[in-house]
């Protein structure tokens, strides 16, 4: 479209040019000639059609050049030259065949030119002679600005198409990688599956066949073996939600409904469901804050889930005749901070690094056979995003680690509320002056 605006123009002022000398029929094929290539971006406008706007580009020059050539003494005269940029101008704007069609017929215009010369036939000039050197300097002169436009168009094309090819280089590179990370993440949903369910599966159909072989006299075992039992189709469970989580946050399906929720039935609840565990690995419990001075805004059922998800993990990697601690405070952005303490191997800087990750599997093992699938941090830390909060770690390798979960405040009324169990003890603060604004916590 900019070649034919800017052909128009360079037509325009030749066409003046003749006027001025009084070579009129040159002026008026130039001008129609001229308007012929300023119609065509219209054309193009119109029709969104490249072949129809390259082809009708040809026409107009072929036709515009060849009544020139007849009027301006054939190959005596200048304009013969200029039909040398029409198979370039078709080459800029259409594919290779069509440059070789209209190089073709541009060579038949002009061999038959050279033939009427050879022939003898004189075409004659039909502008004063006087100016006949004017006019083909003039001729000559603007035949290398209007090839160099030509290449100046071909330059800023193909940088343009360079240009475009890269970024759909770079876009290629960009979705070949996700589809990379994608398929190592299907296989590693495949490995989970096949490898953190074999386990309990096992368990299952191994006691499933005990039961059938028991006598009458050996039903004593069979509580123990169903809680076996139990204990395993829960970590398939955990394992199952785990991943279902991790696709509904990826594709955006998982919707958290955020309400004030108290903290104290959702505090003593954990304490009850980790009660035996604690009990099976001499772990005492404490818990520092009291629970019912604070609520939060938030999904309950995720904000068990989180909760529950950190608790596992200190227990789950607590060596036995430890403690862990649970400390409830306020922040100074009016967030409340619910921080879990264990007194485990610690992190490394490198594993904390990679702490929040999809399928990271990290250097601590669980001290008592437990299964990590490398899902349960990741979910935790969207989860809480999700609700306006965060998950943080401080940790200091071989002393244990700090996992704090803050959520904004919520308000339920001031009457305290207090925890009652032989697994909670009174301990010294817990957390730092700063996440609770300065304030000591309050003891249970």
């Amino acid at each position: 479209m900019r070649f034919g605006f800017l052909g128009a123009i360079f037509g325009a002022v030749y066409a003046a040019f003749y006027f001025l000398i009084g070579h009129e029929i040159g002026a008026w094929i130039i001008t129609l000639c001229s308007l012929g290539v300023a119609t065509a971006p219209l054309l193009l406008n119109r029709f969104e059609s490249l072949a129809l706007t390259g082809h009708f580009y040809a026409t107009a020059l072929l036709l515009g050049f060849t009544a020139l050539s007849l009027v301006e003494g054939g190959m005596r005269g200048h304009a013969v030259a200029w039909l040398a940029g029409i198979p370039l101008c078709v080459l800029l704007l259409l594919e290779m065949r069509s440059a070789l069609v209209w190089t073709a017929l541009t060579t038949i215009v002009t061999m038959s030119l050279g033939a009427i010369h050879l022939s003898g036939i004189t075409i004659p000039k039909t502008y004063d002679i006087a100016w006949e050197s004017t006019i083909d300097l003039a001729g000559y002169a603007g035949l290398i600005p209007f090839m160099a436009l030509l290449g100046i168009i071909f330059e800023v094309t193909r940088r343009r198409a360079f240009g475009q090819l890269e970024l759909a280089l770079a876009d290629l590179s960009e979705a070949n990688n996700r589809l990379v990370k994608l398929n190592e993440e299907k296989n590693e949903f495949l490995h989970i599956a096949a490898h953190d369910l074999k386990n309990p599966l096992s368990v299952i159909s191994g006691y499933a066949g005990l039961l059938q072989m028991l006598d009458h006299d050996e039903y004593e075992n069979v509580d123990g073996y169903a809680a076996e039992i139990l204990a395993s189709a829960n970590r398939m469970l955990d394992i199952i939600r785990n991943l279902l989580d991790t696709r509904r946050i990826e594709d955006g399906l998982l919707e958290l409904k955020q309400e004030p929720c108290p903290l104290a039935p959702l505090i003593d609840t954990l304490l009850r469901d980790y009660a035996n565990a604690a009990r099976t690995k001499s772990i005492d419990i404490g818990i520092q804050g009291d629970p019912g001075l604070f609520a939060v805004n938030a999904d309950a059922g995720a904000l068990h889930q989180i909760l529950d998800n950190l608790f596992s993990n200190a227990m789950k990697y607590s060596p036995k005749g430890r403690e862990v601690k649970l400390a409830i405070g306020r922040t100074d952005r009016d967030q409340v901070a619910i921080s879990i303490i264990d007194r485990g191997p610690g992190l490394s800087e490198e594993d904390q690094k990679k702490l929040f990750g999809k399928f990271v599997r990290l250097t601590p093992q669980p001290t008592g056979g437990e299964s990590s699938n490398g899902l349960g941090l990741w979910i935790v830390q969207r989860m809480a995003r999700l609700m306006d909060g965060d998950v943080a770690c401080t940790s200091q390798l071989g002393v244990g680690s700090t996992f704090t979960l803050t959520l904004p405040s919520a308000t339920l009324g001031s009457q305290s509320h207090h925890t009652e169990g032989n697994l909670l003890f009174p301990g010294p603060s817990l957390i730092a002056p700063q996440l609770i604004g300065g304030t000591e916590a309050a003891h249970v």
